[in-house]
């Protein structure tokens, strides 16, 4: 599945993100987005991990595959 991200929606991301203090790693919708981010390509997590949004920069590092 590839997210196709704008500029804008990344600015959004980052800003909404960046207002979490803490994960809760039993909440739906954290599980949610790690459902989301285990289904992204590889180049959508690159992009995700390069986007500096708190969270998910960091969720996204995590799953990319280095071969």
């Amino acid at each position: 599945m590839s997210l196709k991200l704008t500029a804008a929606a990344v600015g959004t991301l980052r800003a909404a993100y960046g207002e979490i203090n803490s994960v809760d790693p039993t909440n739906a919708a954290y599980t949610g987005l790690s459902k989301l981010l285990d289904s992204l390509s590889q180049d959508d997590l690159k992009l995700l991990r390069d986007a500096d949004i708190r969270w998910i920069s960091s969720m996204a590092e995590d799953r990319l595959n280095y071969r």
